[in-house]
């Protein structure tokens, strides 16, 4: 990405003059701390301003740990069940994994996920419900079907694969003439960028939240990278001479209401650099769910204000 960069900047040395802010969701909380990083270490006179991070798969242990209070929490297994039982013996399992060693992925800690998605409750609202059905766990309001339980993605990706096959638009990025399709997803290139042994990007948030500044923002109805795990995480993570939300003078930062255009469009808090919004009625891809508070959320933290109560700024 780097040697990328460098050869951008030298077709558009503007850049060099411009404030440049890192954004991205899901497994994006594996690359944006690195890339941060190494710019921050190798690229100094590029203004890396700061890093949003949506969604995002950072901590797997408070991933994994997350599943089966989140699942209990949203009804979608029931105490005491099989399943539950089941579950538990995953869990056990997992966290004697954890502890010994801690990669970016861990297949017997996955497992937790992959239970719960094709054998929890499914809603009875579900009008579509087939013996393939299984929890959406990008939205679990959503219905999904096995294998993928909604990880293909919006409907709409089949309109944009369209537009990306279009010959005149392969043209236009220069691909013309090559055996090659425009997919939304493919196993190729997903096993390619999983770097599974890798070590977890939570350990490079303390000192990057010593340089930039860092907006983490989670949604309430995605399950993969769910609140509760970035809430967690964040809770247990010391950064900037505390722990947690901890002010520093004996206090805990405050869960306080976001109010985007006099509506409640979710809650915020923040501490020594570091802003957590959770978005209400939104999924695993929240500016597909909540465009407009997405946009809102983007601005603010660009002009670095993300709206506090008694004029507090970030």
């Amino acid at each position: 990405f780097l040697n990328f960069l460098g050869r951008y900047v030298e077709i558009f040395p503007d850049l060099l003059e411009e404030d440049i802010y890192l954004a991205g969701e899901s497994f994006g909380g594996q690359y944006i701390p690195y890339i941060a990083k190494a710019i921050l270490e190798k690229r100094p006179l590029l203004k890396l301003r700061g890093l949003l991070i949506g969604d995002g798969w950072i901590d797997p242990i408070s991933l994994y740990n997350s599943y089966l209070p989140y699942a209990i929490a949203n009804n979608l297994v029931e105490n005491n069940s099989i399943l539950y039982t089941n579950i538990i013996r995953l869990v056990t399992r997992c966290q004697d994994i954890l502890s010994k060693h801690v990669h970016i992925f861990i297949s017997e800690c996955y497992s937790i996920l992959d239970l719960i998605m094709n054998n929890g409750i499914i809603k009875e609202q579900d009008v579509e419900y087939t013996e393939d059905s299984c929890i959406n766990v990008y939205d679990i309001r959503l219905s999904a079907k096995k294998p993928m339980c909604g990880m293909a993605g919006p409907s709409e990706l089949e309109y944009v694969s369209v537009y990306l096959n279009r010959p005149d638009v392969m043209s236009s990025i220069h691909i013309n003439g090559k055996k090659s399709e425009w997919e939304a997803f493919t196993e190729l290139v997903h096993d390619a960028f999983q770097a599974f042994n890798s070590k977890p990007s939570i350990h490079l948030l303390p000192d990057l939240l010593t340089k930039i500044p860092i907006v983490f923002y989670n949604s309430e109805y995605d399950f993969i990278c769910n609140h509760l795990a970035a809430e967690n995480m964040l809770d247990n993570m010391t950064w900037n001479g505390a722990s947690g939300f901890d002010l520093g003078t004996g206090k805990i930062a405050s869960t306080l209401s976001w109010i985007v255009g006099d509506e409640s469009a979710g809650s915020i808090r923040y501490a020594r650099n570091l802003t957590y919004i959770l978005f209400f009625n939104a999924g695993h891809m929240v500016p597909y769910n909540q465009a407009r508070r997405s946009q809102v959320m983007l601005y603010q933290f660009i002009q670095l204000n993300l709206s506090y109560p008694n004029n507090q700024t970030i």
